[in-house]
């Protein structure tokens, strides 16, 4: 029962084999027992954890491989867990590292892009190491789909709605691709046929492409959106678009002309900055908003509607979610994993002598401080909570001067129809980025996003204000947490 070599082996086969990482991390950590200073073992326990999404506990078991016995390739493996921990400034240090030992070892070059991206770098700058990247490996999917995204981070559009037609070769967009005999539309007339969209993507991409759906029936197609099972919640608001049906999930697709991806529309219709689609372009019954109006009718004005985290699910919540409070669970939970982070870089600084290691975590902990309480220690009335999900329990978090103010009508039975409903009712709306921004700015309501620590293409500015939503105003993370925020309130 103690034969390393043998669980070893058991392991690797349950978890490549079998795709079993539950059954083969007891046995690694038993053979990590007998032999704990074998960077082998600790190397291939984090390789399990990595799939069973335990990414700070891989990190540590990697540090310890690292530091057991130097390897560049371990190395790397810390990097790139760097940066899909959201630490970018730590990653950078890894890339640099590596990059001084193989200097032409593509895998380090784009591990330097993917956390200088993170960082905010010069585009051009970022672009001649992608230009080198995509010589070295011409027909590698996901280099293009990023070079693309930064071409749209910086305007330069057209390229860059053709850079994300790389998106179809990379999971998880690949698997969810539905096979069509029918011919794709590429922007051709369009009057009396029957044009099927493939919604895909995350809430927030279906609700910004949403925009094009109208200017299809305007052209004469009879359109049908369909949707996966687990965007249903969206079905009622998108229906309120005249002429359009909205499909779920179906066992079998309609009949059908021509069909387009949803976020293929920008690339279909040659979107520049200056020709986005405009807002609003949902539309909720008058009815109906006053029904929530007439529930907050005795709640002290403003009314200001508030989203403070994304989805857990997303690869970047860490980076653009805020706690509501210093001391509340999620707050406290943000600063342990920093700790946790920083003592890896601490080991990590010492064994490899990466004197500047340390002073990148700090600068990757950085948002871990930032809180939402200084805003709304700033502001009067009642915030009226538009968080659904786990976080939406973090109101009772807050300190009784501060939760006295807030009032959290949703519930899980409650569509996005529901929540824009509500959003109208409201004076304005603070969020970040989450399908909330998409649907107040869908509406063309007055609010505020507060932008993700990592830039995000989303929400380039046009005079404060997105580009996109021309009704939202963009501030950054570190506004939100200075001591005075008054300049947040609309005019």
């Amino acid at each position: 029962p103690y034969n390393v070599e043998a669980l070893y082996r058991l392991a690797l086969m349950l978890h490549q084999g079998r795709q079993l990482a539950d059954d083969a991390l007891p046995l690694i950590d038993v053979a990590i027992s007998v032999q704990p200073g074998n960077p082998v073992l600790h190397s291939c326990r984090a390789m399990v954890l990595v799939d069973l999404n335990r990414q700070l506990d891989a990190l540590e078991s990697l540090a310890t491989a690292c530091c057991i016995h130097p390897d560049l390739d371990t190395l790397y493996n810390i990097g790139l867990l760097c940066a899909k921990l959201c630490c970018p400034a730590q990653a950078e240090v890894y890339a640099r590292r590596l990059i001084t030992d193989r200097p032409d070892w593509p895998a380090a070059h784009y591990l330097l892009v993917q956390a200088l991206t993170a960082l905010g770098s010069d585009s051009d700058d970022l672009d001649t190491h992608y230009a080198f990247l995509i010589k070295s490996d011409p027909l590698n999917s996901a280099l293009r789909f990023a070079r693309g995204l930064l071409q749209l981070k910086t305007g330069n559009y057209l390229p860059g709605w053709e850079a994300q037609e790389w998106r179809w070769d990379i999971e998880p967009v690949k698997s969810s691709r539905i096979a069509c005999s029918q011919p794709r539309w590429a922007g051709g007339p369009l009057e009396g046929r029957r044009l099927l969209i493939m919604g895909e993507q995350g809430f927030g991409d279906v609700l910004q492409f949403a925009r094009y759906l109208p200017l299809l029936v305007e052209q004469g197609a009879q359109v049908t959106l369909r949707l996966d099972a687990n965007r249903a919640s969206l079905a009622r608001l998108l229906r309120r678009i005249e002429r359009l049906e909205v499909i779920i999930e179906p066992e079998q697709l309609p009949p059908f002309d021509l069909y387009c991806p949803l976020a293929s529309l920008p690339y279909v219709f040659n979107t520049t900055p200056q020709t986005i689609p405009a807002t609003p372009y949902l539309q909720v019954d008058s009815a109906d908003v006053t029904v929530w109006r007439e529930r907050l009718a005795n709640l002290p004005r403003p009314w200001t509607g508030l989203c403070w985290a994304g989805s857990a699910e997303h690869d970047h919540n860490i980076r653009r979610s805020l706690p509501l409070c210093s001391g509340s669970q999620y707050h406290a939970e943000r600063l342990m994993r920093e700790r946790r982070i920083s003592t890896v870089a601490a080991r990590m600084a010492e064994v490899w002598n990466l004197d500047t290691l340390n002073e990148a975590a700090e600068r990757d902990a950085a948002p871990a401080l930032f809180t939402m309480e200084p805003l709304l220690r700033n502001r009067p009335g009642t915030f009226i909570s538009l968080q659904i999900g786990p976080h939406a329990q973090d109101v009772h978090d807050l300190p009784d001067d501060l939760h006295s103010r807030f009032f959290a009508p949703l519930t899980k039975e409650n569509d996005f129809y529901d929540t824009a409903c509500l959003i109208h009712a409201l004076d304005e709306v603070i969020t970040v980025d989450t399908s909330v921004a998409h649907v107040t700015g869908a509406l063309g309501q007055h609010g505020i996003v507060i932008k993700p620590a990592a830039p995000e293409w989303r929400w380039i500015e046009h005079l404060g204000r997105s580009a996109w939503y021309p009704s939202l105003k963009l501030v950054e993370q570190y506004a939100v947490a200075a001591p005075s925020s008054s300049y947040l309130h609309m005019p």
